[in-house]
């Protein structure tokens, strides 16, 4: 059997390979591993890539920037300089195509840093021939770890391409990316400070080919019965995960009907493992193993082990969702952060019906659990923070750090609602309105506060279905999850201003994707033979 080599030579790789500072891989408080000498020694490779995921500390949290970057570029949010104010929130909310330091290490580094985890792994998987303990009783095991690095792998390169990276299309296939190659682990430094680069084509087939893989290796659900250990079940990814993320991509490049498959996949064959039965909040209240009923996979925060570790997926806090979330990681009973400073735009608000011309709360509002449930309303000059504010209501997300303690609240990375509004875009631009009236419905109607409203929900009828209403409720829906920009993208609809202004920049405009880290161009050799 061929050994393995140290993952501190996989995290030092992906280090030389990305250009980061030395000194942040070497701040790393993880232990490193041994190489690997049996299937259930083989189970703590995957922890590795799962806590790559949220960098040194959890301050570099790929998702909390990723989701930042697609929000601010969008016009769902407003950035408000009297708040806290940052120079890099600022550039990306005034669409930029320049580098943003902010995302350097959060996504450019923890993604390879993924990225170099998974390569590793699968490197050793295929070279012992796809299984590396033909004798072990837990040797079954493999596939499913095979699974999960390919579909980390997946999400890191992903979450490279919301940030760094030109929206697909197949006119854009050819377009060369500043994104570094890697599918391998680098044997050799020179390897390490020498890559090829991604097209954008050969940048998503890759992405669809390790999810559509992990699709068909991982198990439908974590199951003590097949041997799984308990780690598995606190909030790792499984075949629906895969298959939701498969949607989410598939949209995001324009194929709608491949989309609408997958999300059909998930509503359909996944048994009552996921509905949209409880309130909205129920999905972003959670810690350790708990899950909202439409949670499909969430970044794990629990409780520290005897070992010192938070179990399951990983073991840090995610930071900067602070920057456009009011509660904080820190204190969720006051619900003052340091640098909070984007606020829900206007143009989001009077689109979804929630205020009138003059700001004033809407009985639509009221009417949407939502509203009551994932945001804050502040009345005038009544900020317990920020007192340099204009002197007007603000409204501000609130989807984050929601639980009993806030460091402790699991993040939603994949929900239900998001399939269905797949499907019903996905079915309304196929003709079929009745399906995209019934999908949206479900949405709808989960928001829809009976008691409040004194009745019940009224469906939505096929032949009253708009595609903005799809737009409209989508927008609702996520917010501030990082969805806003490459869910229009996808559509090829153009990004509109918001509260910058009248207009829109277009929907593959350098402005909504930004510049690698200049450090990368000076360190990697390969640019200087592009």
């Amino acid at each position: 059997m061929k050994r393995f080599l140290p993952i501190t030579f996989l995290v030092l790789a992906a280090w030389l390979s990305t250009g980061c500072d030395n000194q942040d891989f070497f701040e790393l408080t993880n232990p490193t591993e041994p190489p690997w000498l049996n299937a259930t020694e083989f189970d703590a490779a995957a922890v590795g890539a799962y806590y790559a995921l949220t960098g040194n500390a959890g301050s570099r949290a790929i998702f909390s920037h990723q989701r930042l970057a697609n929000s601010v570029t969008s016009d769902v949010g407003v950035y408000l300089p009297e708040a806290a104010g940052n120079v890099d929130i600022q550039a990306v909310y005034n669409r930029q195509h320049s580098e943003i330091g902010m995302f350097n290490n959060a996504v450019f580094g923890s993604s390879y840093a993924v990225v170099a985890f998974a390569n590793g792994v699968l490197d050793f998987i295929e070279e012992n021939n796809g299984q590396p303990y033909p004798y072990d009783v837990k040797r079954d095991q493999v596939p499913r770890i095979e699974g999960e690095m390919r579909f980390l792998r997946a999400y890191a390169y992903w979450s490279l391409a919301k940030v760094y990276v030109p929206p697909y299309s197949e006119a854009a296939r050819n377009t060369p990316t500043t994104l570094p190659y890697r599918i391998t682990a680098p044997k050799s430094l020179d390897a390490a400070n020498r890559s090829e680069f991604f097209t954008v084509g050969r940048l998503y087939d890759l992405i669809v080919a390790d999810l559509q893989r992990a699709k068909q290796v991982l198990p439908n659900r974590y199951d003590p019965a097949l041997g799984h250990p308990p780690e598995y079940g606190k909030g790792r990814v499984n075949k629906f995960g895969a298959a939701a993320m498969l949607s989410r991509v598939y949209q995001q490049m324009g194929k709608l009907s491949e989309s609408a498959a997958e999300a059909t996949f998930v509503i359909e064959q996944s048994g009552n493992d996921y509905a949209l039965t409880e309130d909205p909040l129920e999905a972003f209240n959670k810690k350790d193993d708990g899950r909202g009923k439409e949670t499909i996979w969430w970044y794990n925060i629990g409780a520290p082990g005897s070992d010192g570790l938070r179990q399951g997926s990983n073991w840090k806090v995610p930071r900067r969702f602070s920057s456009y979330n009011w509660t904080d990681e820190n204190n969720w009973s006051t619900a003052n952060s340091n640098d909070r400073t984007v606020a829900v735009s206007d143009a989001f608000l009077k689109k979804a019906g929630w205020v009138d011309d003059n700001l004033n709360e809407t009985q639509a509002a009221r009417n949407d659990k939502r509203y009551k449930q994932l945001f804050v309303r502040v009345e005038a000059g009544k900020d317990p923070r920020f007192k340099g504010l204009p002197n007007r209501p603000f409204v501000w997300g609130n989807k984050y750090y929601r639980g009993a303690r806030s460091d402790e609240s699991n993040i939603v990375l994949l929900r239900l609602a998001e399939m269905y509004l797949n499907r019903s875009i996905a079915r309304f631009r196929a003709g079929d309105r009745a399906g995209a009236a019934a999908d949206l419905n479900v949405v709808r109607a989960r928001a829809w506060d009976a008691a409040a409203v004194g009745r019940p929900y009224t469906p939505l009828a096929a032949g009253e279905i708009t595609e903005d209403m799809i737009h409209t409720e989508r927008m609702i829906e996520m917010v501030f999850e990082g969805d806003r920009t490459p869910y229009l993208q996808g559509l090829r609809l153009d990004i509109p201003n918001g509260d910058r202004g009248p207009g829109s920049i277009a929907w593959n405009a350098e402005g909504l994707y930004f510049e690698i880290p200049a450090r990368e161009m000076e360190l990697n050799q390969g640019f200087q033979t592009q």
